[in-house]
């Protein structure tokens, strides 16, 4: 059995299976054609973050003097 390969020049909503693939192991690939580049714009976060200084990490000793 050969591969389909097909080029969809306007996807639809839905992608129709051939009728001998159906009820089969496939595998379904779907790439992008077009040259536009990804959307690469880094987002702030939706949280705070605190601006500090300095971070001050104890020793192991100091963390666990009792």
């Amino acid at each position: 059995m050969q591969p389909v390969r097909q080029v969809i020049r306007d996807a639809p909503e839905f992608v129709a299976i051939p009728p001998d693939l159906r009820h089969k192991v496939i595998e379904l690939i779907i790439w992008p054609l077009d040259d536009s580049e990804p959307d690469t714009v880094v987002q702030p976060p939706h949280y705070q973050r605190a601006k500090v200084d300095t971070i001050v990490m104890p020793s192991r000793e100091e963390r666990n003097a009792r």
